[in-house]
């Protein structure tokens, strides 16, 4: 690791949504904003119950004024990172809204998708590595709007899509990430060139290592928004992190579906300080 000042440094990291249940032990509470960063309570637009059975863990979410489930997913894990079985989420009105299957921990075996008035909305299946296998997804009237498969043995997206009147669109965009000018790297070299790694020096920082990590989103027009920090280390570091961020110039937008859509990413900057 190198030193980019002379007491402390800057680490760049680039990071690109059921079981018979027997007896239950509450382990905590935890509350969130709207874009499900922690929050206070008094803040909070949702909240998420952690409970414990005999085999697996469970996380409900729900909606904090109205009382009413949000979502409800089991996994295998203390750390609430690896899922296990069916996930689901729903609508305030009570219908469900999204439906996922996972086979083993972590990876997904299918998952359906419902507009508010129950209509399906997409149904996809899924390869081993998360990578889509097939999916069709559909208007609210019930048509057809796009058929994809992924042909393993000649590696290639085979892809159909049409407007509602059933014609044909062609240059359909499917998936593409939202990017920073230059890529990945362009961006941690953006990050690398204006932190400035000496502010929690300067702000009588404690000698040690920090890992502060932003969350943002690139809308729809490619700009960063909705910049919040995830942690609260002080001394400077996450201003600095979201100084910068709102600094980067425009990105080129993510599509989904051949529409520009907002993308979500989270930041993790370590700071290091050694006196």
């Amino acid at each position: 690791m190198t030193k980019l000042f002379q007491h402390s440094l800057i680490t760049v990291s680039i990071c690109l949504i059921h079981f018979s249940i027997a007896a239950q032990d509450k382990l905590k509470t935890i509350y969130y904003d709207s874009t499900m960063v922690q929050t206070d309570i008094d803040s909070a637009f949702y909240f998420s119950e952690f409970l414990k059975t005999d085999t697996v863990y469970i996380k409900n979410t729900y909606w904090s004024k109205s009382k009413k489930i949000y979502a409800s997913t089991v996994y295998v894990d203390t750390a609430f990172k690896k899922e296990i079985g069916l996930s689901r989420s729903f609508y305030e009105n009570g219908q469900i809204s999204d439906s996922t299957y996972y086979f083993k921990p972590t990876t997904r075996k299918y998952s359906y998708h419902f507009f508010e008035n129950g209509q399906i909305k997409d149904s996809i299946f899924y390869r081993e590595n998360f990578y889509v296998d097939s999916a069709y997804h559909y208007y609210k009237n019930g048509d057809l709007y796009v058929h994809y498969v992924y042909n393993i043995d000649k590696s290639k997206e085979i892809m159909d899509a049409y407007e509602q009147n059933g014609s044909k669109i062609d240059n359909f965009i499917y998936l593409r990430e939202a990017e920073f000018k230059g890529g990945n790297e362009a961006w941690k070299r953006f990050l690398e060139k204006n932190l400035k790694s000496d502010v929690p020096s300067k702000n009588g920082a404690r000698k040690g290592t920090y890992l502060v990590v932003i969350r943002f989103v690139i809308d729809k027009e490619g700009f960063a928004s909705s910049i919040k920090a995830e942690t609260n280390f002080g001394y400077g570091m996450e201003e600095e992190v979201i100084r910068v961020i709102k600094k980067s110039e425009k990105w080129r937008p993510a599509i989904y579906l051949g529409k520009q859509v907002n993308a979500y990413r989270r930041q993790p900057i370590t700071f290091v300080v050694d006196y």
